[in-house]
């Protein structure tokens, strides 16, 4: 104790001096930080058409959300800026809404479809959306714009409000999506839902295209099969995981998840029809628009017997 108190007394000029240095550098960043955040606060109330470029941050005192650029991750090319506003807004709405813990608020952002598909009830969007990303805990947001009306979001904690630095990023994908005239958002990385009642008839086994989902990572098909082959079919025997797959207009193969698709699905009785849903490893993208479903190890005439020398056809259905 005594050696401390005459290490202070030799030295407390210079201890004096740092305590002083430190406290002002504190003092610096305050203030800087103070100016950043009002001016882009000023920033993000002018128009958006008149103020972004490639370097410009748009940011949001309440949710400390900002937008990276007005151009496309992916495809390089620039963003309407009508668009760009839009899904600004809107996403800021939202995050700021999961931070204030406004659940009912958040949930209106959300499109029917992706209600309907994701989230049918508030209570479950609760559960496996704001619980699980937000949990209380205010969130910044750093919104990219991805493909199209696609944006990457990257959602971290809020330092100034948690005083955790190496808090849990969360990277999700939002779509901006125009219902009854008002904007909404698809979450989750789900982009949206085409409707479809495309019809093709192939060895006396008539399909119909019920829809196609879009998720940032994947697709998914739902079909109706209708057998009218005189004779019980088998779609796929799951000897293996490459039979089924979707081609693109370089025929290039994207597998289905097939561990997904259950067995007593794929075997219809004469004059019977089956719904299938299958999703496929084929990430959202504008270069390759898939062109066709193809089901490579369909057996005609089965009868439960699987047999090395069974003729196995290749049926091609066009999307």
């Amino acid at each position: 104790m005594h050696n401390l108190l005459r290490y202070y007394y030799q030295n407390k000029y210079k201890i004096w001096g740092v305590i002083i240095f430190i406290v002002l550098l504190i003092l610096v960043i305050q203030v800087v930080n103070f100016m950043v955040t009002r001016m882009n606060g000023q920033d993000s109330n002018n128009p958006i058409s008149s103020n972004i470029s490639s370097n410009t941050l748009i940011n949001n005192k309440e949710t400390n959300s900002y937008i990276t650029g007005d151009t496309s991750a992916v495809t390089g090319e620039q963003i309407n800026t009508t668009n760009l506003e839009n899904a600004r807004v809107i996403i800021e709405n939202f995050i700021s809404a999961c931070n204030n813990g406004n659940i009912e608020e958040a949930y209106s952002y959300l499109s029917d479809e992706c209600k309907q598909e994701l989230y049918t009830d508030v209570n479950q969007f609760k559960t496996l959306y704001f619980d699980a990303i937000f949990g209380g805990n205010k969130k910044n947001a750093s919104i990219e714009n991805w493909i199209l009306n696609t944006y990457k979001v990257d959602i971290t904690e809020d330092i100034m409000a948690t005083g955790n630095a190496n808090g849990i990023k969360t990277q999700d994908y939002m779509t901006v999506v125009e219902e009854d005239d008002e904007i909404k958002l698809n979450i989750n990385s789900f982009v949206g839902i085409e409707e479809s009642d495309k019809e093709q008839t192939v060895e006396n086994i008539k399909f119909t295209i019920m829809n196609k989902k879009t998720y940032v990572d994947y697709e998914e098909y739902e079909l109706q099969v209708e057998n009218n082959t005189g004779s019980r079919i088998l779609l796929d025997s799951k000897q293996s995981t490459q039979s089924i797959y979707v081609l693109d207009d370089n025929e290039t193969k994207y597998y289905s998840y097939s561990n997904e698709i259950l067995s007593e699905f794929l075997s219809i009785n004469n004059g019977f029809s089956t719904r299938l849903t299958i999703k496929f490893h084929k990430s959202y993208s504008l270069d390759n628009p898939t062109s066709d479903i193809v089901f490579s190890d369909v057996i005609l005439n089965y009868n439960d017997n699987i047999s090395e020398d069974i003729e196995r056809q290749t049926i091609e259905i066009n999307v």
